[in-house]
């Protein structure tokens, strides 16, 4: 099964920035002045009273939040909202004489962000005092329909509150309103302590593999490491950063990795980024097999738009799957299981997860679909002699400027030499490919640099997932040119072929990583319940926009 997580991944496109503060303070200062300039050549329509009364309430809005929580609030989101709270007194003073209207927007603004973000019960008590005043203060103004504007918006606020809290507490046992708060301090301040602590009601306990083949020449030229741990959910959260502290890993003992993304999808997730560190130190600490095992094959089979590379072992099947049209979900982890059990010989599965569709849907490869079945069709059991004259060579690059498309793992590439063919396979630390870029490489290295085959793959990291205000990520060739892509892919090769060695050994290891993963269940319902409540947060802040309205009405 693979989990439903758009609920999660579009409301990616609800995260933005604020400019900078050298920015916010020259619109606040710019229109400050303007509004004085008109009250001093225009005191008949202007109102100095409508000026200090926006001034002061947006001083208490910026103070309040900033001392509700400095870390989320910083100095520049505090005052962020104070530009549109002035232009919006000032078009209201140009049409109306001083009321209190004029302090509705940063009032019930600060009232709305307080309510929510308060940790403590003692805070809610506070801003619940707060709106009551405000309801009063407009009532003994003999403003009733400001008072009935005001008080349809609190309820409102305390309705969605209570939904957005008891909406998953009551399916998941958490906090709503905590979960919420949690990602916002995690998004805003990069403090992931508290979201991975209540994300782990979603942890189910589970072993999942990664496998190290390493190939050896009077010690180790390099290896490849495939893991079945799923580099998500986003940024630095759970095991996002998994590839490339591999790769880094590899980097700091001599040893070149190529890093691949095994078939997992979000429900491989690890719950706790500190589990990262216990993986590395397992995956680095094991010895590699005493076995030699020997590469007797390397093949490729189509069936359909699926295409797969094999590298047959002694007993063991290391494949790469693509698509050649459209993209596809994550290959799930039990489909590797299916097929290893079909064929009756283990098989290592390698997502390449390079091709990403044009509207950017995937049909997923889950156990019994189409999809699944096209896959399983390319892998066959072919047994023939030993490769001879074996060699391989390893190459690396951190990429600087990328766009946030290629990430601090940057690229690998692996040359196979053998039987006089040559055989590449390229890693790219990034999250899937522009639908062609794939294929433009692909062809590229086949004529130009005269390869039989190979393959090009992305870690499927997601360090730069949520990262970008109103991106979910960016796809390899999103921005990056394709001759710059392939400039970088010709220069790995080249360094490749140079650091080709002869291959006296190779060693396959499988190593088990016990720990909690996150329950694909209670994922897919988590996402379901966050669409929910993105939708009833849209109907408070449309509200609180029509509220702004309506005191220009009353």
């Amino acid at each position: 099964m693979t989990p439903d997580l758009s609920g999660l991944t579009k409301s990616y496109k609800f995260i933005f920035s604020f400019p900078n503060l050298r920015i916010l303070l020259c619109e606040i200062f710019s229109l400050l002045g303007f509004w004085i300039l008109q009250i001093l050549i225009f005191p008949q329509i202007f109102e100095a009273l409508t000026l200090l009364a926006v001034l002061i309430s947006s001083i208490i809005f910026g103070l309040t939040l900033y001392l509700l929580d400095k870390e989320i609030f910083t100095f520049r989101r505090s005052v962020a909202l104070i530009p549109i709270f002035i232009l919006w007194g000032f078009i209201f003073d140009l049409i109306y004489t001083f009321s209190l209207n004029v302090l509705v927007p940063p009032l019930l603004t600060m009232f709305t962000i307080g309510f929510f973000l308060s940790g403590k019960k003692s805070l809610k008590v506070m801003f619940s005092l707060y709106a009551t005043l405000c309801i009063l203060t407009s009532i003994l103004s003999g403003n009733l329909p400001l008072s009935a504007i005001i008080l349809l918006y609190i309820f409102l606020v305390f309705l969605i509150h209570h939904n957005v809290d008891k909406r998953i507490y009551k399916n998941l046992n958490i906090g709503g309103i905590s979960l919420f708060r949690s990602f916002i301090r995690y998004i805003l301040s990069g403090d992931k302590s508290s979201l991975e602590e209540n994300l782990s009601i979603l942890g189910k306990f589970r072993s999942i593999p990664i496998y190290k083949i390493l190939f050896y020449n009077n010690g180790v030229i390099g290896g490849i490491v495939v893991s079945y741990i799923h580099p998500g959910p986003l940024r630095d959260l759970g095991s996002s950063a998994l590839p490339f502290k591999i790769i880094k890993k590899g980097e700091e003992i001599g040893i070149p990795i190529l890093y691949l993304k095994g078939a997992c999808t979000h429900a491989e997730n690890l719950i706790k980024s500190e589990s990262i560190k216990e993986v590395i130190d397992t995956l680095f600490g094991e010895k590699g097999s005493g076995e030699n095992i020997r590469l007797l094959e390397i093949r490729r089979i189509d069936v359909d738009d699926v295409t797969t590379l094999h590298f047959l072992f002694d007993h063991k099947l290391f494949s790469i799957v693509s698509r050649t049209r459209i993209g596809m979900e994550d290959i799930p982890y039990e489909l590797r299981e299916l097929i290893s059990q079909k064929i009756s010989k283990e098989v290592i599965l390698v997502d390449a997860h390079n091709r990403l569709p044009h509207s950017k849907t995937y049909e997923s490869p889950i156990s019994g679909s189409d999809l699944a079945r096209k896959i399983e069709k390319t892998f066959e059991i072919f047994e023939k002699p030993k490769l001879s004259s074996l060699e391989v060579g390893f190459s690396h690059r951190n990429i600087g400027e990328n766009q946030y498309e290629i990430g601090p793992g940057g690229v690998t590439s692996l040359v196979i030499k053998t039987n006089g063919k040559k055989y590449f396979l390229i890693s790219f630390d990034g999250n899937n490919m522009v639908d062609g870029v794939r294929d433009y490489l692909y062809h590229y290295i086949v004529k130009q640099k005269n390869f039989t085959d190979g393959e090009l793959m992305t870690t499927d990291t997601h360090v730069f997932s949520g990262l970008i205000p109103g991106v979910e990520y960016h796809a390899i060739g999103e921005t990056l040119p394709r001759k710059y892509l392939a400039e970088i892919t010709d220069s790995l090769l080249e360094d490749a072929l140079k650091n080709a060695r002869k291959v006296s050994r190779i060693s396959i290891t499988k190593i088990m990583v016990n720990s909690y993963f996150m329950d694909e269940t209670k994922l897919s319902l988590l996402s379901e319940l966050t669409r929910k409540n993105v939708r009833d947060g849209l109907i408070l802040i449309s509200f609180l926009f029509f509220t702004y309205l309506l005191a220009f009405l009353v």
